[in-house]
């Protein structure tokens, strides 16, 4: 699809209260098409390298909508897993929480400790506009650092990018205090994969990691370490 003006797509990913296990998302469409009369943001019911339906819109919480200006817009829920808002002008800007207690599922997890996020099961997206570039922004608790396989804009640690929303949805984000979960000798589970990483007074080592999944477990790993100059020699 071609449009004569093309929409820019930006979500931020917050974490205020790491105990609440509640996520705080915001999805911000600009330079809209004025043709348009309403925008559906959609949720997934699935997930990168696992064939189940999931039900993620079970987790979204006190979703609002406003014209960019805080001018508040026309929402409903038109069915299970999405939500049509009524646009005015050329400017969207979707706001609500995510309840984040599924570690053990691989999908999202918020603690005291640390969060992570399968995009897929957190962020909405339009249709219409699912193989425009994105921008995410991730805003960490405290001193926590962002870990991710998305490419990182020159000059900040916490704002990303990607070339559409399937790319975006197939790069996991863990945020935690530097390397705090990957404490010596410690194995921490993403996805089917078991990683143990050291991080004592140096920088973190990888150990062996399968690459046999579709998934970008691996890459999100070892681009990281790649970067930042650490040793993740298998």
């Amino acid at each position: 699809m071609t449009y004569s003006q093309t929409p820019s797509i930006h979500y931020t990913l917050g974490m205020s209260k790491p105990s609440t296990h509640l996520f705080e998302l915001e999805v911000a469409l600009t330079n809209l098409p004025a043709n348009d009369t309403h925008i559906d943001f959609l949720i997934p019911a699935w997930r990168t390298g696992r064939y189940v339906i999931f039900d993620f819109a079970g987790s979204v919480q006190e979703f609002s909508a406003d014209d960019g200006n805080k001018k508040p817009l026309r929402w409903s829920k038109i069915d299970k897993q999405t939500w049509r808002v009524e646009k005015q002008g050329g400017s969207i800007t979707v706001r609500y929480k995510v309840f984040a207690n599924e570690f053990n599922m691989r999908t999202k997890g918020l603690n005291d400790e640390h969060g992570f996020v399968d995009p897929a099961s957190a962020f909405m997206y339009v249709d219409a506009y699912k193989n425009l570039p994105v921008r995410l922004t991730v805003k960490p608790f405290g001193s926590w650092h962002v870990t991710t396989g998305l490419d990182a804009i020159k000059g900040s640690k916490t704002d990303f990018s990607a070339p559409n929303y399937e790319y975006l949805a197939d790069c996991p984000i863990e945020i935690a205090s530097p390397w705090r979960s990957w404490q010596r000798d410690r194995t921490h589970q993403f996805d089917d994969y078991r990683c143990t990483a050291y991080a004592i007074l140096k920088p973190p080592r990888l150990s062996k990691v399968p690459r046999n999944r579709h998934s970008r477990i691996f890459p999100y790993m070892e681009c990281q370490t790649a970067k930042a100059g650490w040793d993740s020699s298998l």
